[in-house]
């Protein structure tokens, strides 16, 4: 348990120093680039209120990312970038 334990406290540690822009010896962080929102959706030849309701997002915060005053980040970048690539598999998950 303590072995466990130890470990679970290194990698915060790394993930934390990660995080600060710091570097861990055997980890290289990659950055994705920028979303362009805009041209995600307008792939999609959807209104912004199609999109939003289509893929679970509010208006509101699609609007802040299409502007460019916030970024998406986490799991709603992921989420983008898989509608990027194929948005007819993601609706089949989000319909199942």
């Amino acid at each position: 348990m303590a072995k466990a334990k130890n470990k679970m406290v290194e990698g915060a540690r790394q993930a934390l120093a990660i995080a600060r822009g710091g570097k861990v010896k055997g980890f290289r962080v990659h950055e994705p680039k920028d979303l362009d929102v805009r041209a995600i959706r307008a792939a999609t030849k959807l209104s912004q209120a199609q999109f939003a309701s289509r893929f679970g997002f509010s208006v509101r915060t699609l609007q802040e990312w299409e502007q460019r005053r916030e970024v998406a980040t986490g799991a709603a970048r992921a989420l983008l970038r898989v509608i990027a690539h194929d948005p007819a598999a993601v609706e089949r998950a989000l319909v199942s």
